[in-house]
């Protein structure tokens, strides 16, 4: 563009010498005068101008007319001005970029058309031309020089139109492909959560009303339990498990139903809660050994310490469904430095002879009894934290599932550090 321009500006900065010194009479070999000169400086102007036609086209359009106007130019570099006015601008600036255009315009045609003799007159010579008879007046009447400027500044208006068509096509398709996008996401969203609704009612109204059920069954065992301090704690524990399975539930349906509310609803538990989960195990007459051992607990991220929790509730809750009535050995211990390790153990499991002795699993493989969901909950929950877990049957015949958690993510706790720390 910019090469184009500067060619243009030069052929009619000839043309002017042309003229003038045709006018003069003076020999073709005559220096070109100091105005032409300038002309030639201000038309390579206009052409570098063009650079910056996109970012500033209305100071480009007026620097452009204001050179047309002042010395004998051409007007491609102020037409391509006004092009990427109309393509870009709106409002008062076109219209003012269009009233440069066309006075810029007509001048340097008017200007043209004073040369008579051929070879002094652009227009002239692509319009006129040499007659048959060998006259060489190339003079163009006033309402051709109109015309022509009228012809080029609907040109470069007509094709400022057509670009600033394009780009805002072009800008429609592209808000059109991400309402079709927004559309899509909001049509699954909308899939998923009456998926969620519809799992929702079903959990409520099954497990709703079974627990319901067995809350007032424990409460009517626990009064006619009478004397018996045995059967009435028992009958006491059940109806307050029942209970809190019911909030619990009640609070999982909510996080279904709006994930949003997971932390407000379901809040994350610490890992100074431990002790209390190993507690209503051994409250309900399960065997537990246990040892817990965290240095810095409160520093632990919120992603560990659910992790943690989540992961000896699941071994807990293993070991009671797959091995009821058998011993457990419970293991939590770690620090910033080394992560955290949990170690679970129990001996009935092995008696069934599905797993030899010595056979270990990795991952999510199924355990020996059961569908293996709770296993594969725990591989998942450690492989989101970049941590390990095993289980399987050791040589001495005990099952014992194994997990490894890096200490990533901690935050410091605002008040002091704590240990927690339990052997039982």
């Amino acid at each position: 563009m910019v090469v184009t321009c500067l060619l243009s500006s030069s052929l009619a900065v000839s043309l002017a010498d042309s003229r003038r010194l045709a006018a003069a009479g003076l020999p073709p070999d005559t220096p070109l005068s100091d105005r032409l000169a300038l002309a030639f400086l201000a038309g390579a102007a206009v052409a570098v101008s063009m650079t910056w036609r996109r970012r500033w086209p209305l100071w480009v359009t007026m620097g452009a007319a204001a050179a047309a106007l002042l010395f004998p130019l051409d007007v491609l570099g102020l037409l391509i001005g006004l092009t990427h006015v109309v393509a870009r601008l709106r409002g008062r600036a076109v219209w003012a970029g269009g009233l440069a255009a066309g006075l810029g315009t007509t001048a340097s045609v008017w200007r043209d058309a004073h040369g008579h003799a051929p070879g002094t007159s652009f227009w002239g010579d692509v319009f006129v031309g040499s007659s048959a008879s060998g006259a060489t007046s190339t003079a163009l009447s006033w309402w051709a020089q109109g015309l022509i400027v009228v012809v080029l500044v609907a040109l470069s208006v007509g094709a400022g139109l057509f670009l600033r068509t394009r780009r805002d096509l072009q800008a429609t398709r592209a808000e059109q492909r991400t309402d079709r996008d927004a559309v899509g996401r909001l049509s699954e969203e909308m899939g998923r959560q009456a998926e969620r609704e519809r799992i929702a009612r079903e959990v409520h109204d099954v497990l709703g009303h079974r627990l319901s059920l067995l809350s007032l069954h424990a409460g009517a065992l626990e009064v006619a339990a009478g004397e018996d301090p045995r059967v009435r704690h028992s009958a006491s524990l059940v109806r307050e498990g029942a209970q809190q399975s019911m909030d619990d539930l009640r609070s999982l349906l909510s996080v279904l139903r709006d994930p949003s509310q997971s932390e407000s609803v379901h809040p994350t538990p610490s890992l100074a809660e431990l002790p209390r989960v190993i507690e209503e195990s051994m409250s309900g007459g399960m065997q537990v050994q246990s040892t817990v051992y965290l240095d810095g607990a409160a520093r632990a991220s919120h992603q560990l310490a659910r992790a943690v929790y989540r992961i000896v509730q699941e071994m807990l809750t293993n070991a009671r469904k797959h091995a009821p009535g058998a011993p457990v050995r419970l293991r939590v211990e770690g620090d910033d430095r080394h992560g955290i390790r949990i170690e679970a153990a129990n001996y009935l499991v092995a008696q069934s002879g599905s797993v030899r002795p010595g056979q270990e699993r990795h991952g999510t493989d199924a355990p020996p009894h059961g569908r293996g969901a709770g296993l594969a909950g725990i591989a998942e929950r450690a492989a989101q934290l970049d941590g390990e877990s095993r289980h399987g049957v050791d040589a001495l015949g005990v099952f014992r599932v194994e997990v490894w958690l890096p200490w990533t993510g901690g935050v410091q706790s605002l008040g002091e550090d704590k240990e927690v720390t339990r052997a039982g």
